[in-house]
């Protein structure tokens, strides 16, 4: 006779397919799958610093990197950030409005490159910042697949 605490099948694979939909979140949310990569946030800033740096200023900055095909997830946005910035509202502010492409620690370092005045070297300490977490990304990825290959 079988126990009572067992789970029908139906229970059983409903419960499997929970488990597995909340490893899928959490591996989507660690690697940032279906949205912005730490690497595109890298490149980004390190384009947006060099621009800066050479005198190139915001508006048309956010021009061109709207305009370069590397920076594909950004183009949708930098549209609306171009319109923001143009009506008086802080860049940081503006980033703010994108929370799925730009995070609040990107959103908070350019809040203190505007109040600080030195915008350029910030973008370009945040290029280096998230080049170094998307290579810290990738190893992590090696040492979890290193047993499976």
């Amino acid at each position: 006779m079988p126990k009572a605490s067992k789970l029908s099948n139906y229970e059983s694979e409903k419960l499997k397919k929970t488990q597995n939909s909340s490893l899928r979140n959490t591996f989507y949310k660690i690697f940032k799958i279906g949205s912005v990569s730490t690497r595109d946030l890298a490149i980004f800033s390190a384009h947006f610093s060099l621009l800066l740096s050479s005198g190139v200023d915001i508006i048309t900055t956010l021009n061109i990197l709207k305009e370069d095909g590397r920076h594909k997830h950004f183009q949708k946005n930098l549209d609306e950030i171009i319109n923001l910035v143009k009506t008086s509202h802080a860049l940081s502010d503006a980033f703010a409005h994108f929370p799925g492409s730009f995070p609040p620690f990107f959103i908070s370092m350019i809040r203190t490159g505007e109040l600080g005045g030195s915008l350029d070297q910030i973008l370009s300490d945040l290029s280096i910042y998230y080049e170094e977490e998307a290579d810290f990304k990738d190893e992590f990825i090696q040492i979890l697949l290193y047993p499976i290959l």
